[in-house]
């Protein structure tokens, strides 16, 4: 079955503790669950420092999440980011149209790995 592929990065108060993240990140995994895409690459970039303030903070956690789904998944996220006051931004972009899930996982990993050595290599 064909689906469309997207990644959708999130930010989170750098306040929040382990488990108020790891609550956010299953909501996320878990609303891609329930319309039927699936997850190919998740990234934790870590603590970062904003351009500018946001919320009156300086620092936030960045995750990045690949998947596939139905072209409605990405509006659901937007909902549901805009109904839960931990996440501070998001944003989603369409990767490719019209994708087997097993092809955009090989693609969605070889992106991952180039992506965490630029990081890496930066910090």
């Amino acid at each position: 079955m064909y689906q469309n592929e997207y990644e959708v990065v999130f930010i989170t108060s750098a306040e929040l503790g382990e488990d108020q993240y790891n609550a956010v990140l299953a909501k996320v995994t878990d609303t891609i669950a329930k319309y039927e895409g699936t997850v190919l690459v998740q990234e934790s970039w870590g603590r970062r420092k904003f351009a500018y303030p946001i919320r009156k903070q300086k620092y936030g956690m960045y995750t990045l999440v690949d998947f596939v789904g139905p072209s409605t998944l990405p509006k659901e996220l937007t909902r549901l980011s805009r109904l839960d006051d931990k996440f501070m931004r998001l944003v989603t972009v369409k990767i490719e149209d019209r994708v087997d899930a097993a092809v955009a996982k090989e693609a969605a990993e070889k992106r991952s790995t180039q992506r965490l050595e630029r990081l890496n290599s930066n910090s």
